[in-house]
C-alpha cells in the first residue's frame, strides 16, 4: 500500500511539470518538401480512407520552399479535403509557410501573391491565370473580359443532373487528362469521348464532390468545352458561347 501511495504521488508531481497538451498545435502535421515525393498513385487508392478530425479538417500546416505551386496546392487540399483544379497555365515556384491556418485563407494568399484568378464550378475551386484562359474576350492591350465564371455556369447546366449522385474522391498530379476524365465520366455513368486532340497532364484534388462538377472544372481549366450526346460526355475545343448572347 505504501508503494502504491508513493507511485501515485510521483505521477501527480511529474505531471505538474509537463507542458499542457494543445490539440490545436498537434492536430495538423506540417507538410514539408519531402511529402512531395509521396507517390500520388498510392494516394488515389487510399484517399477515401484518410481520416481527419471534423472540427479541424479545414486547418492546414505547411512549410514549403521553392516548390511547384500545383504541388503546394495539392498538399493543402490533401490536409483540408478541399476541391481544387488548376489551369494548365499555372506554372510557378513558390515558398509558403502556414501553421494551423484555414485552408481557404492559405489558398487565397497564394492566389493573391501570384496574381491568379479563381472561379467556383459548383463545389470545385478553379485556379487560373489571366489572360491565358481560353474563355476571355480581348478588348485591347492588357484589357480582357473574363468569361470563365460565365462559362462554368453555361457548361455545368449542360450536364445538370448527370453525376449529381455520383460523388468522387480523386487526387491527381501530373496525370494524363484523358485518364482522369474517362474515370470521372465512368463514375457518373457516361462514356468519355473527344472531338478534338486532348493532350495535357493535369493537377487537382476532389473530395466527395459531384463528378459532373469535377469534369466541367477540368475541361474549362484546360481550355476545352463539353457537351452531352446521349450517354456520352464529349470534350471539344473551347466554345465561344457568348457570341450568341451579345
Amino acid at each position: 500500500m505504501r508503494n502504491l501511495r508513493w507511485t501515485v504521488l510521483f505521477l501527480l508531481v511529474t505531471s505538474f511539470f509537463l507542458p499542457p497538451h494543445s490539440w490545436a498545435e498537434s492536430a495538423v502535421p506540417t507538410a514539408t518538401n519531402e511529402e512531395l515525393t509521396a507517390p500520388v498513385d498510392e494516394v488515389e487508392e487510399t484517399i477515401a480512407d484518410l481520416e481527419m478530425p471534423a472540427a479541424d479538417i479545414s486547418l492546414v500546416s505547411v512549410d514549403l520552399q521553392q516548390v511547384d505551386l500545383r504541388d503546394a496546392i495539392r498538399l493543402i487540399c490533401r490536409q483540408s479535403q478541399s476541391n481544387v483544379v488548376l489551369d494548365k497555365s499555372v506554372r510557378k515556384k513558390i515558398t509558403i509557410s502556414a501553421s494551423n491556418e484555414p485552408a481557404s485563407q492559405v489558398i487565397e494568399r497564394i492566389v493573391s501573391e501570384h496574381n491568379l484568378s479563381t472561379c467556383n464550378v459548383g463545389g470545385v475551386l478553379l485556379i487560373y491565370q489571366m489572360p491565358y484562359t481560353s474563355y476571355r474576350i480581348y478588348k485591347g492591350p492588357e484589357n480582357y473580359v473574363d468569361k470563365l465564371p460565365e462559362a462554368a455556369e453555361f457548361f455545368l447546366e449542360r450536364l445538370e443532373g448527370d453525376g449529381v449522385t455520383a460523388l468522387v474522391d480523386y487526387e491527381f498530379s501530373d496525370k494524363d487528362i484523358n485518364l482522369v476524365l474517362k474515370d470521372l465520366a465512368s463514375q457518373a455513368g457516361f462514356e468519355y469521348k473527344t472531338a478534338c486532340p486532348v493532350r495535357i497532364n493535369i493537377w487537382g484534388s476532389f473530395w466527395n464532390v459531384p463528378a459532373a462538377q469535377a469534369f466541367v472544372a477540368i475541361v474549362l481549366g484546360n481550355g476545352y468545352s463539353v457537351r452531352k450526346e446521349g450517354s456520352s460526355w464529349i470534350v471539344d475545343k473551347a466554345e465561344p458561347f457568348w457570341h450568341d448572347k451579345e
